[in-house]
């Protein structure tokens, strides 16, 4: 007789008795790691939008102090007009872009960096490390030996 077992449709209804434990316990994973990975996309996303506006925020202060600059040299406007003047249009910058260039922004970015770095590192297995270990050991105990051998050899040279 074929195995007529009705597959459910959603993929974490936890309850479902058709599905055996594993099969439950796989889709409840699956779900997670589904869960997780919107959460990343969600969270890359804010990031990518953030560093966007903060670019753009710095290209446009860049401007204005450019343009601060160009006065003082015209002749248009003194140093302490123009200082005045661009903390003006820098603090209008930073309310239209709700943004300041705090520490907070920088230090989640490094975090994200962080994580994206440890995913590109390769991590040497157990059986290489146990290799590296020996290889040291080994290398320790022979340059011990050598220098002990060095030094009694000079004691008794004087």
């Amino acid at each position: 007789m074929a195995n007529t077992r009705k597959l459910s449709t959603k993929v974490n209804d936890p309850i479902d008795s058709n599905l055996s434990y594993k099969d439950r316990k796989k889709t409840d994973k699956i779900s997670k790691q589904r869960e997780i990975n919107e959460r990343k996309l969600k969270v890359k996303n804010l990031l990518k939008e953030k560093e966007d506006k903060r670019e753009q925020f710095l290209k446009l202060v860049k401007q204005a102090k450019l343009d601060c600059k160009d006065n003082i040299k015209s002749g248009k406007m003194s140093k302490v007009d123009a200082k005045i003047e661009f903390l003006k249009v820098k603090t209008g910058l930073e309310t239209k872009y709700e943004f300041k260039a705090t520490a907070g922004f920088r230090f989640k970015a490094l975090i994200f960096g962080i994580g994206k770095e440890f995913k590109r590192v390769h991590w040497s297995t157990r059986k290489k490390m146990a290799m590296d270990f020996i290889t040291i050991m080994i290398i320790i105990i022979v340059l011990s030996l050598l220098f002990l051998g060095l030094d009694t050899l000079w004691m008794k040279l004087k």
